[in-house]
């Protein structure tokens, strides 16, 4: 912790133990991959997960290896699987939306895989407020939960970057920029 107290005992039965927000830690032993609290319990742990990735608005995305493929999925703050394993990307739920990927287009799913707005786009990026940008055509724009286009944005180049704790950048002509300054003061 902040202090330097020691809040879970690292041992040899661990190959692997990253932070995971509030919710604990990630963890994967010889066998098995899960969560930890921080009362170093396991309260989620699976063994057919290959990866996890930490929860985010109570969900988190998990992999499973399927012959050659990994394939993503979906669990609850209980462990219970929303989603099975049949996604080709990380499941990370914004606006209650998900980006997938067929064909080469991109689009969006809500939780019950029900596909939302078409996969049609080149690039897509995930929900941050009211909209999303997405690339159509070499132009970006910012669409609605509907699919619908809030506006037309002259940006040429749009770069969204997270890390896998699902902080992420919205950088433009290689700045970086402030997403919330940048929405609450253009008239989108």
């Amino acid at each position: 912790n902040k202090k330097g107290k020691e809040i879970i005992a690292i041992s040899d039965r661990y190959n692997y133990i990253k932070e995971s927000g509030k919710e604990g830690f990630r963890f994967e032993d010889e066998k098995t991959s899960g969560f930890l609290n921080n009362s170093s319990k396991r309260f989620i742990e699976n063994d057919d997960w290959d990866y996890l990735l930490p929860f985010h608005n109570q969900y988190a995305s998990f992999a499973e290896k399927k012959g050659r493929r990994t394939k993503w999925g979906l669990i609850n703050i209980k462990g219970e699987e929303i989603i099975n394993p049949n996604e080709d990307q990380p499941i990370v739920l914004f606006n209650h939306l998900y980006q997938y990927e067929k064909r080469g287009k991109w689009g969006y799913k809500d939780i019950e895989q029900e596909e939302i707005i078409k996969a049609k786009y080149e690039k897509v990026y995930p929900f941050i407020k009211e909209g999303a940008f997405v690339q159509e055509k070499g132009k970006w724009k910012y669409i609605n939960n509907d699919g619908d286009i809030i506006k037309d944005h002259d940006i040429k180049h749009l770069l969204f970057e997270e890390n896998e704790n699902l902080i992420f950048n919205l950088i433009t002509y290689n700045t970086p920029f402030n997403l919330n300054a940048t929405l609450n003061s253009r008239e989108l």
